[in-house]
């Protein structure tokens, strides 16, 4: 294809901790480039609540984008039948809920499978009732004529509003380009690589070249027609964007007022989940975290909790901690890393953005089946500074600076740090004439 302009497609669809690692690629894109246009979409109902509470993403977003149409103003927009979409979307929701709930192994197994073929015969009726429908496609085209598509690695099943753009892509030889979050990457590749198969299709992957994305670019690597681009989210001047565009925010400076010759703690948290961590695990950690920390009488406490998180059962955890020495914060990761002393994590993939600015991450989890699916990925790297038990954590706080060098050194072999060339390599392949 030859083009004088490339428009730009932005899926925003599985989280906002996703879009991050795109995030400078879209800045990037516009400063560069200001013919193009950028339009960016939420698929995801959860999503746009979470949308108008991160202040940084969002106001990225209206910022570097042409045009952010919400779920809503989406179905009008492609004139997606929505009756249809939430006939299908609600049945196989019912299903993946029921299973959460489900205990009976036998039922389990049972329902596993219903699961599979509600998703299934949705799918056959999304793709008679669509693929058919060449004006439909026009529709869409017409209104989104994009050149490039970002995308990122949304759960399985793939929703079925994510794949009408795909197969737009695959109409029209439009550039597909996915942005896996490093971290879910890895994790996915080394344990459950079925899952991401079918997602193969792009052309492009932003994935880091290092130790984290081994197991699949040594797959892809004879596959010519794959092209496979370091990430740009830790390039340090987007590190810096992170942190001078949050000096702009009022809360900013509210929180660092509160923190002011006090030893600051941020606890990285996230709750109960089926099969990443069960509500006893959950209760053990966040009382022992909280209760460890309270024992230093000049701390206070930053908590940052999974965006899907509820936070409202935070505070029966905090009684040990007086109302003026503790927030919660959806503040972004970096930002609160720079201002915090410790740092410890319930294994999630915020921790990187500690890591980045060099500073140490204590790691409080409990590994096993029966507590976790999870596996021990990020204490094998090297990158935390392990710890399992209430004692284990005090002497973590205790020595934390004795770890540093080498969690450092571990996370930039993994994810080599470079002043803008990633982003700029990101960049120039998107933009380049020919794919």
């Amino acid at each position: 294809m030859h083009h004088d302009r490339k428009d730009v497609l932005l899926i925003i669809s599985s989280s906002w901790g996703a879009i991050d690692w795109i995030m400078p690629v879209i800045v990037g894109l516009r400063k560069k480039y200001s013919e193009i246009t950028i339009t960016g979409i939420t698929i995801d109902e959860a999503l746009e609540k979470l949308f108008l509470n991160n202040i940084f993403l969002r106001d990225l977003c209206f910022e570097f984008c042409d045009r952010v149409i919400t779920l809503n103003q989406f179905k009008k927009e492609v004139l997606f039948p929505s009756f249809l979409y939430r006939q299908l979307a609600c049945g196989y929701n019912y299903c993946v809920n029921l299973e959460k709930n489900i205990k009976n192994i036998i039922l389990l197994k049972y329902l596993a499978v219903l699961t599979r073929k509600v998703f299934r015969a949705s799918l056959k009726i999304y793709e008679y009732c669509f693929s058919k429908q060449s004006n439909f496609y026009k529709n869409c085209f017409d209104r989104f004529p994009y050149q490039v598509l970002l995308r990122d690695l949304c759960g399985a099943p793939e929703p079925l509003s994510h794949k009408i753009f795909i197969d737009i892509a695959r109409k029209n030889n439009v550039l597909d380009v996915l942005y896996p979050p490093t971290t879910d990457f890895y994790y996915y590749t080394k344990n459950n690589p079925d899952e991401i198969k079918w997602k193969h299709s792009a052309d492009i992957f932003l994935c880091n070249s290092g130790t984290m994305s081994n197991n699949f670019i040594n797959k892809e690597q004879n596959n010519k027609n794959k092209r496979i681009i370091a990430i740009p989210r830790y390039d340090k001047w987007w590190i810096e964007t992170v942190l001078l565009r949050h000096e702009l925010y009022d809360e900013v400076r509210e929180l660092k007022n509160k923190c002011k010759v006090k030893n600051v703690y941020l606890l990285l948290i996230r709750g109960p989940m089926d099969r990443i961590l069960t509500t006893d695990s959950y209760d053990y950690l966040m009382k022992n975290a909280i209760d460890t920390i309270a024992e230093d009488r000049n701390s206070f406490l930053i908590i940052k909790a999974h965006p899907r998180q509820s936070i409202e059962e935070i505070g029966k955890y905090l009684h040990s901690v007086k109302l003026d020495r503790w927030v919660v914060s959806g503040l972004h990761g970096m930002f609160l890393g720079s201002i915090a002393d410790v740092v410890i994590s319930f294994a999630v993939s915020v921790l990187f953005d500690i890591l980045c600015l060099n500073k140490p991450v204590i790691e409080f989890y409990r590994y096993g089946s029966e507590h976790t699916h999870y596996t021990e990925d990020w204490r094998e790297l090297g990158l935390v500074i392990p710890a399992n038990t209430k004692d284990e954590l005090r002497s973590a706080i205790k020595n934390i600076n004795k770890n540093n060098n080498s969690c450092s050194e571990n996370f930039h072999k993994i994810i080599p740090m470079s002043q803008d060339n990633n982003t700029n390599n990101v960049i120039n392949e998107l933009m380049a004439i020919n794919h």
